[in-house]
């Protein structure tokens, strides 16, 4: 990492709602606010949930979430992780951070078997671009569904598979 960058991974923790540098921005600390509440409760595997963060000394300007496999991902095996939610504070955007950290993912996180998601919106173009410079390869089209209009049970389908192979990444 360049000077002046630290890398570290937070897992919420009871005494911990955020992640050191996330207590300054309030939609950030909402995010970091329900990862917090879904471990005591054990909802949606969050007891193995762990965010990969990026400071810039004191300030957060990165973090990507790494989540198991739960019922909102059903294609997802039991050793798979999830990459994501991913977000790169606005005024370090393009310098590199975000394929930073998904590199340091990929190899730290790396388990014989494991494969790895990156789940973007078709339209999130930035983003779409640092899964592919980190290896990943596009193999579905899927879509949110929010049974009964409750966005609480929403959960990702796969519409349709681009190769019939099932690696997510390089």
């Amino acid at each position: 990492m360049p000077d002046g960058f630290s890398v570290s991974v937070w897992r919420p923790q009871i005494f911990q709602m955020w992640p050191d540098g996330a207590t300054s921005k309030n939609r950030l600390r909402m995010r970091m606010t329900m990862r917090w509440a879904m471990k005591p409760l054990r909802l949606f595997a969050a007891h193995r949930y762990r965010m990969l963060t990026i400071r810039h000394d004191s300030e957060l300007a990165h973090y990507s979430g790494l989540t198991p496999r739960f019922w909102r991902f059903p294609f997802m095996d039991d050793r798979d992780l999830q990459i994501g939610d991913t977000w790169t504070a606005p005024r370090y955007r393009g310098q590199g951070i975000a394929l930073r950290a998904l590199r340091i993912i990929l190899k730290t996180e790396y388990q014989p078997g494991r494969r790895f998601w990156y789940i973007v919106d078709a339209h999130n173009s930035q983003s779409i671009r640092v899964a592919e410079k980190a290896g990943f390869e596009p193999i579905a089209d899927g879509t949110t569904i929010t049974p009964l209009n409750i966005p609480m049970l929403w959960r990702y389908a796969i519409l349709s598979h681009r190769r019939t192979s099932a690696a997510v990444s390089a």
